[in-house]
């Protein structure tokens, strides 16, 4: 079982206090990609009649939004899943990975969840597919741009 007692902090490709460092900065780099396309708002404001309006209730729902969800999912996470665990570390080495949302709904014994949780992640994929190809081409018709 999983040894909740060593910290939050796991070495990364390094051992000592440099690994905990590359992992902790690598989280980061992770969490800044993550963040990226909350510069969409801004694309939006320019095709809304009235942005001086629309905006500052756009992106007070946004930020309700990125904390609900990245914060509920890291505190929901945190509190189920370590780091450590046996099934995350087995599946790292043998080159298959496995989410940890899944990992804790089958330690829940709840059988069907898994699939509606893979089913939710690639809607969540297409949906980001589509708005990268929307703002690619919103950025070559920018005047600027050409």
């Amino acid at each position: 079982m999983a040894d909740w007692g060593q910290g939050a902090f796991l070495s990364y490709i390094f051992g000592g206090g440099f690994g905990r460092l590359v992992a902790f900065w690598m989280c980061c780099c992770q969490a800044t990609f993550s963040y990226s396309g909350v510069e969409m708002v801004g694309v939006a404001a320019h095709e809304t009649n009235d942005p001086h309006k629309t905006l500052p209730a756009t992106v007070r729902r946004v930020s309700y939004r990125i904390f609900f969800y990245y914060v509920g999912a890291i505190l929901v996470l945190g509190l189920n899943v370590s780091a450590q665990d046996v099934i995350l570390e087995d599946r790292v080495d043998s080159g298959a990975f496995i989410s940890p949302f899944i990992l804790m709904v089958q330690r829940a014994g709840i059988n069907i969840l898994p699939n509606i949780i893979n089913a939710g992640a690639l809607i969540a994929a297409l949906s980001v597919t589509n708005i990268d190809l929307y703002m690619s081409v919103f950025m070559l018709k920018l005047p600027w741009a050409n």
